[in-house]
């Protein structure tokens, strides 16, 4: 749930920014699932796959 907190507090906060766009918000929580739900599909849903799904997502989300 924190990802949704701190999205909210940009969004409500800080609606001109240009991070709290519907662009950024939407996309972004669109990479963070694609990328979870690859990596549960290829390496399984164990701790050791799920810390490195939320690993990789902030890079990935940085770089779009």
């Amino acid at each position: 749930m924190a990802p949704f907190g701190a999205t909210c507090v940009l969004l409500f906060a800080a609606s001109q920014a240009p991070l709290a766009q519907p662009r950024n918000v939407i996309g972004g929580h669109v990479v963070a699932t694609a990328v979870g739900l690859a990596m549960m599909a290829t390496f399984g849903n164990g701790m050791w796959q799920m810390a490195v799904g939320v690993g990789e997502v902030d890079p990935i989300r940085w770089t779009t």
